[in-house]
């Protein structure tokens, strides 16, 4: 976890999303590491991945981010419009 919080603040998000991933995997409750990985995902505009890790995290105990669904909100409205 903490390693992967050390990665994305040195911008390698690569190895971040790993190292997430295999702290998840550890501990499948725990909610901020879901969390950070929902916003990992997000920001890869990986709408899908993001809303899953951010329920979990919300299942986890971490507190609701009404920001940050409004960001997962934004991108699929985007979408839509460019579509259409």
């Amino acid at each position: 976890f903490y390693i992967g919080k050390t990665f994305l603040q040195k911008g390698n998000r690569s190895q971040a999303e790993k190292a997430l991933r295999k702290a998840v995997q550890l501990q499948p409750n725990w909610g901020e590491a879901h969390y950070i990985l929902a916003g990992v995902y997000a920001s890869q505009q990986l709408r899908e991945l993001a809303q899953w890790h951010y329920q979990r995290a919300i299942s986890g105990g971490w507190p609701r981010d009404i920001d940050f669904e409004k960001k997962i909100e934004d991108k699929e409205n985007k979408t839509t419009a460019v579509i259409k």
